[in-house]
């Protein structure tokens, strides 16, 4: 067995093993929502962010392009800048999966189509978040977040925006998620 063969057999070995639990990490932390574990999240960052690392030194680009997308997600839910709920936990497994699967055959991961899950993630990193009665953290996106943003400013009745979004609320404040269609960037 030449070095280059020993060093994927061994990266494999221990992105099967990061990947064991990660499932669960992920349900466990939707479930947690604001009371977050933040043991929970560090396990799970530490997971995707080992398997980039290896698969980035041994050049497998759909590994390290979905993997790079994954820790972007977990490290803004680690930050506090998403809060999980269903949409981002459905993106974060259906990622792990889609990884797993790029796992199984590493000499075809290049021809396995990754743009449904990149595209899932991309939306929920540029996402913005808005906090009750605060403004949003970004300038709008979109012609549809600007007309709604103005629509809101002149009436109290809820807005409804053409995109993907998802809300969460702990009772005292709520967050809207909009997510824009912007181009994937991690091509």
């Amino acid at each position: 067995m030449d070095e280059q063969q020993a060093l994927t057999e061994e990266f494999l070995t221990e992105a099967r093993e990061h990947l064991e639990n990660v499932e669960d990490d992920v349900l466990r932390i939707e479930q947690q929502g604001l009371d977050r574990d933040d043991e929970v999240i560090s396990h799970l960052f530490r997971a995707i962010h080992s398997i980039k690392g290896g698969s980035s030194f041994l050049e497998l680009k759909n590994v390290t392009r979905l993997s790079h997308a994954l820790e972007n997600i977990i490290d803004k839910i680690r930050d506090g800048k998403l809060i999980p709920n269903e949409n981002i936990t459905e993106a974060l497994l259906n990622g792990i999966d889609k990884l797993k699967l790029l796992l199984e055959d590493l000499s075809n991961e290049t021809n396995v189509d990754i743009h449904s899950e990149l595209e899932a993630l991309k939306q929920l990193d540029s996402s913005v978040i808005i906090d009750g009665n605060k403004e949003p953290a970004e300038p709008a996106e979109s012609a549809a977040e600007e007309i709604a943003a103005e629509t809101a400013e002149e009436s109290s009745a809820e807005v409804e925006i053409d995109s993907p979004a998802a809300a969460v609320t702990d009772g005292n404040s709520s967050w809207n998620y909009i997510y824009p269609k912007i181009p994937p960037f991690y091509s």
